[in-house]
């Protein structure tokens, strides 16, 4: 991660957010962070759950995760994926790609790429959203 804000050239006076998908998992690369002397605003699951994903197209993110990959992409930040291993994560991330985002792999020993885009077609995820609601009424009869 420190690579890329490197190779970004984000300077330290920049604000960063990090936000906690895994309670306890995540604070370690907040401490990190403020050690080597950036900006950092931590955003933890409590003011996840409470505010939302704080994602806009105005953003540049850095993730492993793909639920905030699928999220900030479809709201329009641009942004790398971390992927961290070969099966579960990376699936998980293709299927964003498929989706819709457009944002890079940053494999960890590999050149480091430029953020991508986010959504392509921002309405795309409504259209996924309506398929999967008229999926579920077949299936439940509801």
């Amino acid at each position: 991660m420190v690579r890329i804000l490197e190779r970004w050239n984000v300077s330290r006076d920049e604000e960063i957010g990090v936000v906690e998908c895994i309670p306890y998992g995540d604070r370690p690369i907040y401490d990190y962070l403020c050690e080597l002397g950036y900006t950092v605003r931590f955003f933890s699951l409590i003011d996840l759950l409470t505010d939302g994903l704080p994602a806009n197209p105005d953003q540049t993110w850095i993730s492993t995760r793909y639920h905030p990959h699928l999220i900030a992409a479809a709201l329009g930040a641009r942004g790398v994926f971390v992927p961290i291993d070969n099966s579960y994560y990376n699936v998980k991330h293709q299927a964003v790609l498929r989706m819709g985002s457009r944002w890079n792999a940053a494999v960890p020993g590999q050149e480091i790429p430029q953020p991508g885009e986010g959504f392509s077609d921002l309405d795309l995820r409504y259209r996924y959203r309506d398929q999967i609601r008229k999926s579920v009424r077949v299936a439940y009869g509801a």
